[in-house]
Order: C-alpha cells, then sequence, then structure tokens
C-alpha cells in the first residue's frame, strides 16, 4: 500500500482550450481502466521493465511520474472560463513526469500544482508550461522539535495550517522563477 501524494492542480489557458481538455476530462470513461493520465499520455504498452520491476510499472513511472493512473471518479474538479481545477492523490510522488508531457501537448496552458506527501514529509509547488517546469520542494519536518506529536484536534488545526503556509511559500518562489524565466525566454537573456 503506497503513501497518498495529494495534489491540487490549476490549469490556466486559453477558454476553447481549457473546454477542450475539460470535456476530456469529464469524457473519462470510469467503468474501464484508463483514467485522467490515459487519456492525455499513454505509457509504452511494450516496456520489458527490468529484472525488479515490471514492464507496466516502469512504463507508468516513466510517462506519469507515479506507478497508477488516477481514476475520473477519484478527481474533484472544477471548471470555469478561466481555470480547471483538479484534486487527486497520486502513489508516492507527485505527477511530474505527466504534466511535463500534458505542457507539451497543450503549449498554450501553465499548470500550478502543490502537492504534499505527508507519510515521507514532503510537499511543494510546481509551475508547468511548454515542456518545462519549476520546482520549490520543502521538508515538512522542518522548524519541528524531534519530539514534537500532535495529539488534539487544535495541534492538528495548527500544524495543518503550517503546511499550507509551507506550501504556499513554495508556490511563491516557484511562481517568482516561472516569471523570471519567462522574461528570461522573452528577452533572450
Amino acid at each position: 500500500m503506497p503513501n497518498w501524494c495529494n495534489n491540487t492542480v490549476s490549469i490556466f489557458g486559453p477558454d476553447n482550450v481549457l473546454a477542450d481538455i475539460g470535456r476530456r476530462i469529464q469524457g473519462i470513461d470510469t467503468s474501464d481502466n484508463d483514467g485522467l493520465f490515459s487519456e492525455f499520455v499513454k505509457p509504452d504498452p511494450n516496456h520489458e521493465g527490468d529484472s525488479i520491476m515490471p514492464g507496466w510499472y516502469v512504463a507508468n513511472c516513466e510517462a506519469w511520474g507515479t506507478k497508477w493512473d488516477v481514476s475520473a471518479k477519484n478527481i474533484d474538479m472544477t471548471l470555469d472560463q478561466e481555470c480547471i481545477s483538479l484534486r487527486f492523490s497520486t502513489a508516492w510522488a507527485p505527477p511530474f513526469a505527466f504534466f511535463l508531457s500534458f505542457s507539451e501537448l497543450y503549449p498554450q496552458v501553465r499548470v500550478d500544482m502543490t502537492y504534499v506527501e505527508y507519510g515521507m514529509c514532503f510537499g511543494g509547488a510546481a509551475v508547468f508550461w511548454n515542456g518545462q517546469y519549476v520546482n520549490e520542494e520543502v521538508n515538512l519536518e522542518d522548524g519541528i522539535p524531534e519530539d514534537y506529536e500532535v495529539t488534539t484536534d487544535e495541534e492538528w488545526d495548527a500544524e495543518q495550517a503550517r503546511i499550507e503556509a509551507m506550501l504556499d511559500a513554495a508556490y511563491e518562489r516557484a511562481d517568482e522563477r516561472y516569471l523570471e524565466e519567462s522574461r528570461q525566454r522573452e528577452w533572450g537573456e
């Protein structure tokens, strides 16, 4: 059983492109094995794997950055004219490889993602565009005493607020890096 990585994604772009992406996500057949990732990026079905990992596992990790697809019934999606918002969980890690490929398929979109994996104590924020990305990862244990323990609802609420603040700061750093790289591309620096 994996640790689950919680992902919150916002996709920004032209209205017609967002409408197309939204239709594709809403049209995923929940009765078969297809999901969000395989709707847009297919793993290599002929991957042979290696002596340790089977082919399907290696192919999925290479294509998506995680071993399993996300079923459409496990996606919380909001679609409006400005943005598609998605919330879903992945096994062990955020789906960087998927969103890199997705941003190549849709070069006119920007994908913002925050992620948190409580079991391994990491989280962060990433911005994807045109087959590129910047990532700001955080260690959720930073600043916590070694004997720290959350035992009450109030302590849990405070811990959640601390983690949200870390993710917000990581997103601000990722956004700044994206904007700086955009300026450099625009000005040819």
